[in-house]
């Protein structure tokens, strides 16, 4: 029904949001400090390092890794 759908859209959009978030933030970490990508995927709230890594390049098109070395180079 309607209301069901747009309760899962809502839903949906909370969950992106709370994902860009995290992101967001991820890649600021990346730029001013020099904690290791894991330590970083553990407190944005990532159980998975690795599932964070792909996450990270789906969202900003570079892995964690090549994020913090293109910034430095900038």
């Amino acid at each position: 029904t309607r209301v069901r759908s747009s309760a899962a859209s809502d839903v949906y959009k909370r969950q992106e949001y709370v994902r860009e978030v995290k992101l967001s933030t991820a890649a600021r970490k990346l730029i001013v400090s020099t904690e290791s990508i894991n330590d970083i995927s553990y407190e944005i709230g990532y159980e998975d390092p690795n599932y964070f890594i792909r996450e990270f390049k789906s969202a900003f098109g570079y892995t964690p890794n090549q994020y913090r070395l293109a910034a430095k180079e900038s």
